[in-house]
C-alpha cells in the first residue's frame, strides 16, 4: 500500500494527514495508525508530529494533525519535505540601522543575502 502525507493550509496554519492510496483515490489514515501503515520512508516524519502531539505543539483534527504557522516554519527541512512542504531558500533578509531610525537622518537597509552573506539584489 502506498502512502503519503496531504497538508491542507488554512490562513494560521495547515492540517497534515496521512493518506492512502486506494483503487477509489486517496483515503485518510486515523492518526494512531500512522506508525503501523506509514511507508518506512516516511516513519521519520511521524515520529516527529507524534512528539509535537505529546508536547501539546500541535493538535489532533479528524483524521489530521493541525500545526500553526510557527510550527511550520519550524519544521526540520527533512521533516517537511516527507510531508509535501517545498523546500526553504537558501537566504535571509538582512537589515542594517543607520544611525537612529526615528532621526531625520535615520534609515534601515535591507538586503536579501545567501549562505555565504553574498547579497542576491539583481540591481547590484
Amino acid at each position: 500500500m502506498t502512502t503519503a502525507f496531504d497538508v491542507v493550509p488554512d490562513h494560521d496554519g495547515a492540517v497534515v494527514t496521512l493518506c492512502k492510496r486506494t483503487m477509489l483515490g486517496r483515503q485518510p489514515v486515523a492518526i494512531d495508525d500512522w506508525a503501523a501503515l506509514a511507508e518506512d520512508k516516511l516513519l521519520s516524519a511521524v515520529r516527529y508530529l507524534r512528539r509535537l502531539t505529546e508536547e501539546g505543539r500541535a493538535v489532533a483534527n479528524g483524521s489530521g494533525l493541525r500545526l500553526s504557522m510557527e510550527e511550520l516554519a519550524d519544521l526540520p527541512a527533512s521533516v517537511a519535505s516527507l510531508i509535501g512542504l517545498p523546500p526553504t531558500l537558501p537566504i535571509s533578509l538582512e537589515l542594517t540601522l543607520h544611525s537612529r531610525v526615528e532621526s531625520p537622518d535615520g534609515y534601515i537597509r535591507t538586503a536579501w543575502i545567501d549562505i555565504n552573506s553574498r547579497s542576491t539584489d539583481s540591481r547590484h
